[in-house]
């Protein structure tokens, strides 16, 4: 499956990716700096992080082998160039992760930060976010914490309101954070004209 928006497509995952991924996770890892920097298990031998990450995009792919709705897209600039990537989980009315099928939230990755600024992450959200809207999702949420002003910005931006803040249970480089989570209900989900 393909989605097109503006600068941006988002596509299912392919074998090709690995590459990317191996190096997202070893040697590009900057990002991991801002995706839950407090679940990072640093000193992981690159043996097993190649490991794990070949086993990672296998069941990415896996999973669109049938035709339900997707939990995630890879992202790609309009040339094809794989950037990053974009999925969903789950939380529960308390804004917790759960495995149940409970509320949808959102959450980007750009791993280079070359790549940032340039309204990929703007794009593949307003993308995924229709995409979502179309099969049937009402309200979207999306997730960070309060030392992620990247993050807090785009979300503001896409018309999300924050709807929980849990202070200062993030710990990153032994500083405390709040955990915050932002709403978006569908009648903001439907601004996003032009995705095909």
């Amino acid at each position: 499956m393909q989605l097109k928006y503006k600068n941006i497509i988002l596509r299912d995952t392919i074998e090709q990716d690995l590459e990317d991924y191996i190096r997202w996770n070893t040697t590009e890892t900057e990002w991991q700096n801002w995706d839950a920097p407090w679940e990072i298990e640093r000193c992981v031998p690159f043996s097993e992080q190649v490991a794990a990450t070949k086993r990672y995009v296998n069941n990415c792919i896996a999973s669109t082998e049938n035709n339900a709705a997707r939990k995630r897209f890879e992202i790609c600039a309009k040339d094809g160039t794989h950037i990053g990537w974009i999925n969903r989980y789950y939380i529960d009315d308390n804004y917790s992760w759960t495995r149940d099928e409970a509320n949808i939230v959102i959450g980007i990755d750009i791993p280079s930060v070359k790549l940032r600024g340039r309204g990929y992450g703007e794009n593949a959200m307003k993308c995924f976010i229709r995409y979502l809207s179309e099969n049937g999702t009402d309200t979207v949420y999306t997730q960070t914490w309060s030392g992620n002003k990247r993050m807090i910005h785009l979300a503001e931006k896409l018309g999300f309101a924050e709807c929980d803040r849990k202070a200062g249970i993030r710990v990153v480089n032994g500083k405390q954070y709040d955990a915050v989570t932002f709403v978006k209900r569908k009648t903001l989900c439907n601004e996003h004209e032009g995705v095909i």
